[in-house]
């Protein structure tokens, strides 16, 4: 009888231990099954950030291209041609003002 009773003590914190190291390595387990899910979700949301700023960038441009909107630079190069054309202008009545002036002072002589 003795046998047995030192067997059972010799072998009951063996199955202690054994069951100890299966929950760690569930623990293990599940912890990499966790990080694995949160690294799908992670991918799966900056997919869906990528997917929702394509589409509202071709929303966008849509929008923008209905409303018949010019870009920047096109706008600076318009300013600046209208700001010339005024200048030459202003230039031209000036002169057709003198020569309106010449016209008038010979037509009184």
């Amino acid at each position: 009888m003795r046998t047995n009773r030192a067997c059972y003590v010799m072998v009951q914190p063996l199955q202690g231990e054994r069951r100890m190291a299966d929950n760690n390595e569930s623990r293990q387990s599940s912890k990499r099954g966790l990080g694995d899910l949160l690294g799908r979700i992670v991918e799966e949301g900056e997919n869906l950030k990528s997917e929702i700023g394509t589409s509202a960038r071709a929303v966008a441009q849509s929008t923008l291209s209905d409303l018949d909107v010019v870009s920047r630079d096109e706008f600076d190069a318009q300013a600046a041609v209208l700001r010339r054309t005024r200048e030459k202008v202003e230039a031209l009545e000036n002169e057709v003002s003198k020569l309106m002036e010449m016209l008038e002072a010979k037509s009184a002589e």
